[in-house]
C-alpha cells in the first residue's frame, strides 16, 4: 500500500489543531504543579506562625502603632506594628535570592507591584538579598505569595525590628525561682586573655572613662541621616570590658568590636531592623570573632534563622538575650533558634528577673538586676534586664572557647 502524501501546507495548516490541545493539557498539568507547590508552602509557613501570635508583647506593645524614626534630613523612617503585634519598617520586606530570581523579581517592579530599595550581596554570611518596598495592595504575605516566584516565598520576611532587652532601675525583686538544670553565673571571675568579642547593639558612648584603654572597634550601620541612641550598648560594653575598680570588666584585656545598628524609637527605647542586624553580623564575620553577644529580642523570621545558622557553620557562637516581655510572653528571637546561646537575668538571691521571657530554651542565667555599669555621660548607675546578663554569659563563653577551642560544647536547648 502507498503511504498518502500530505501537502507542505496541509500539513502546515494540520499542525496547530494537533497539538493545541496537547499543549494545554501540559500548561494546565504545569500550573497545577506550580499551585501544588505554592500551597505546600504556604501551609508550611502558616503552620510555622501558628505559634507567634499576638499574646502578651509587654513593652513592645507600649509602643505606638506608628513611629517616625528622626531624620537629620529627608524623610524618616517610619516604623509600624505589623502581623501578631511585631514592628517592622513599613512595606518594607526582604527576600534572599538567586540570580535568576532576582530576574523574576525584577519583572514585578515594571507593573508597580514593588520598588526595589536596594541589592546587596553578603560575602561572609554567603547571601544575596533584596530589600523592597510593597505597594499598599501588596503588603502581606498572603498577597505577596500570590505574585512572587514560589522558589522565595520561605525566603521572604519583612523588615522587622528588634528591641534592645534592658530596664532602668528595675530593682524590685520576684519569688519566681529558675530551672534547676539552669547555670547561675555571677560577676566573679575574670578574663586576662587578649580575645576578640563581637556585640551588636547600639553605639557606645567612648568618651566614657569605662573605655579609656581604647580596646573598641566600632562601625555604624544606620543610614547617615539617623542619630544613634549610646545608652543600651554603652552599658553593655562597659561589662564586658570597661575599667571601674567597683566592678571590673569581665574581659578586661579583650578586643570589642562593636556594631551599631539601633535608631531611638522613644526617649527610652530603642529598634534595630532585620537589614542594618545582617550589616552587623557581616562586619563581625570579617572581623573573625569567636562570640557575638547579642542583647535583643524580637520576631521570627526566615532570613535571620538561615544567617544564624551560616554564622554557626563558621564555628561563631552567637549568645542572646530571652527577652525581658514578662513570663506569659511569646518566644522571642534570635534566643529561641537551635545553638544559639539563650541567656536570662537572676538577682543577687538568684531568683528569676521579673520581667524575663521563660521558656525550655532558656540555657543559662546570669546576675542581671540591679547590676552597675556605665552611662552615658560620665556617669554610672544600676540597670536590670536580660540585655545585662547576656554579656556574662557571652564572656563566659568565650573564656571556654578560648581555653578549649576544639572541645567547646555548651549545653544548649535543641
Amino acid at each position: 500500500m502507498q503511504a498518502n502524501v500530505l501537502d507542505a501546507p496541509v500539513l502546515n495548516d494540520g499542525l496547530p489543531s494537533l497539538t493545541e490541545p496537547l499543549t494545554d493539557k501540559i500548561n494546565n498539568i504545569s500550573q497545577t504543579i506550580q499551585s501544588a507547590e505554592r500551597a505546600m508552602v504556604l501551609e508550611r509557613i502558616a503552620e510555622q506562625s501558628k505559634q507567634f501570635s499576638a499574646a502578651s508583647l509587654g513593652s513592645l506593645a507600649d509602643l505606638p502603632r506608628r513611629v517616625n524614626i528622626p531624620s537629620v534630613q529627608g524623610e524618616p523612617l517610619v516604623e509600624v506594628e505589623v502581623e501578631h503585634g511585631w514592628r517592622a519598617i513599613e512595606q518594607e520586606w526582604l527576600v534572599m535570592v538567586t540570580d535568576q530570581e532576582l530576574n523574576q523579581i525584577t519583572l514585578l517592579t515594571q507593573e508597580n507591584m514593588i520598588s526595589l530599595v536596594t541589592l546587596s550581596r553578603f560575602e561572609q554570611l554567603a547571601l544575596t538579598l533584596i530589600k523592597f518596598k510593597a505597594a499598599k495592595d501588596y503588603d502581606s504575605f498572603n498577597q505577596l505569595s500570590l505574585v512572587l516566584p514560589v522558589s522565595v516565598l520561605e525566603k521572604l520576611g519583612r523588615n522587622h525590628v528588634y528591641s534592645a532587652q534592658a530596664n532602668h532601675h528595675e530593682t524590685k525583686k520576684s519569688t519566681a525561682q529558675i530551672k534547676d538544670h539552669t547555670a547561675r553565673l555571677r560577676v566573679n571571675a575574670v578574663f586576662q586573655a587578649p580575645i576578640s568579642i563581637g556585640m551588636i547593639d547600639t553605639a557606645i558612648d567612648l568618651t566614657h572613662p569605662a573605655f579609656k584603654k581604647g580596646q573598641v572597634t566600632s562601625q555604624h550601620f544606620l543610614a547617615d541621616e539617623h542619630v544613634a541612641p549610646k545608652a543600651h550598648g554603652t552599658a553593655v560594653a562597659a561589662l564586658l570590658i570597661g575599667h571601674n575598680t567597683e566592678q571590673p570588666a569581665l574581659l578586661p584585656n579583650a578586643k570589642l568590636f562593636a556594631a551599631s545598628v539601633f535608631h531611638s524609637q522613644t526617649a527610652y527605647a530603642q529598634g534595630a531592623t532585620l537589614f542594618n542586624l545582617l550589616n552587623g553580623l557581616e562586619w563581625l564575620l570579617a572581623n573573625q570573632v569567636s562570640v557575638i553577644n547579642m542583647s535583643l529580642a524580637g520576631p521570627p523570621n526566615p532570613i535571620l534563622a538561615q544567617v544564624v545558622t551560616q554564622v554557626q557553620n563558621k564555628n561563631i557562637t552567637i549568645i542572646a538575650a530571652a527577652g525581658n516581655e514578662g513570663p506569659a510572653a511569646p518566644p522571642l528571637y534570635p534566643a529561641v533558634y537551635q545553638k544559639v546561646i539563650t541567656a536570662t537575668a537572676v538577682d543577687e538571691l538568684r531568683q528569676s528577673y521579673r520581667w524575663s521571657n521563660r521558656g525550655e530554651h532558656i540555657d543559662y542565667a546570669a546576675f542581671g538586676v540591679s547590676v552597675l555599669t556605665a552611662r552615658v555621660g560620665n556617669k554610672w548607675g544600676r540597670e536590670s534586664g536580660t540585655s545585662i546578663a547576656t554579656p556574662i554569659v557571652s564572656a563566659f563563653v568565650a573564656c571556654a572557647k578560648h581555653q578549649s577551642p576544639h572541645d567547646f560544647l555548651p549545653v544548649l536547648h535543641s
